[in-house]
């Protein structure tokens, strides 16, 4: 989750995102680190840069203390609200916890050290790493959330009434709302030449995992025929949901959705936004 902190005085602009991650075969998870980096056009960082957050373990309302990694951000600037969602290694529940952003910010930094996996890639051609990473961090463990609650995996329970019975795909939070937005590919089935049929959900909840809208499916992601025009898709394709964001005073709602234009193998992607 990528989030873009927009500038309102013509000032700088800056970027909110994951950092430190550590690789788990091509991928970077893990991570109980995100930063707040400042935009600078055609620049590549390593590991991480800007301000750095470090959250470890939390406190939920009953007083349980979960520790957790694997962390996604996103800040709503106006309520001044930081939304961060975690996984834990016990279970396979999804953490969301709720932030004052003012108290994240008025955190003193304090020195953490990580122990990071990097490199290796198959198409990089570099060599996998692994050292320590010593920054300077505010560190979250210390604050009481606003609220949390969990929410648990049902992926393979193929009952799509329920959360998070698609992979997860996306959060926002705006006021006292939080949006939690999952989906499943729509691909060829191999050999047969049928469509799986593309899903996409969005739910809507308030700080302590009330439901406050019904569970709703988004349409246009699962109009095959349309998306195939729209996005001039060829037959051969793979395409679902990818992230969300809440613009415009939380009067409009936008969702993401990122297409292989040649099946899922290729590396060309198309990204729109609905």
């Amino acid at each position: 989750n990528l989030c873009v902190e927009k500038a309102t005085d013509g000032g700088e602009d800056f970027i909110w995102v994951g950092s430190n991650g550590t690789i788990s075969g091509n991928d970077y998870t893990n991570n109980k680190t995100f930063s707040r980096i400042r935009f600078q056009p055609k620049t590549t960082f390593e590991h991480y840069t800007g301000e750095n957050f470090y959250l470890s373990s939390y406190t939920d309302a009953s007083g349980t203390k979960w520790s957790v990694h694997n962390l996604q951000v996103t800040p709503d600037f106006e309520h001044r609200r930081l939304l961060v969602t975690a996984s834990t290694t016990t279970s396979s529940k999804r953490h969301c916890i709720v932030y004052n952003l003012d108290d994240v910010l008025a955190l003193k930094e304090q020195s953490i050290t990580l122990t990071l996996t990097w490199g290796g890639e198959t198409d990089t051609g570099t060599t996998r790493k692994e050292g320590k990473v010593t920054l300077n961090a505010r560190v979250l463990d210390s604050l009481t959330p606003l609220g949390s609650f969990r929410i648990a995996s049902s992926l393979n329970s193929k009952d799509y009434s329920k959360t998070w019975s698609c992979s997860f795909q996306g959060q926002a939070i705006y006021g006292d709302k939080i949006y939690w937005y999952e989906g499943q590919p729509l691909e060829k089935v191999s050999g047969s030449g049928v469509y799986d049929n593309a899903r996409a959900y969005l739910e809507v909840f308030d700080y302590n995992g009330k439901r406050l809208a019904p569970r709703t499916r988004v349409a246009a992601i699962s109009d095959f025929d349309n998306m195939k025009r729209l996005l001039n898709l060829n037959e051969n394709l793979f395409s679902e949901a990818e992230g969300m964001q809440i613009k415009e005073g939380g009067t409009k709602l936008y969702l993401g959705v990122t297409t292989h234009l040649a099946g899922a193998t290729t590396k060309n992607r198309l990204s729109t936004i609905l």
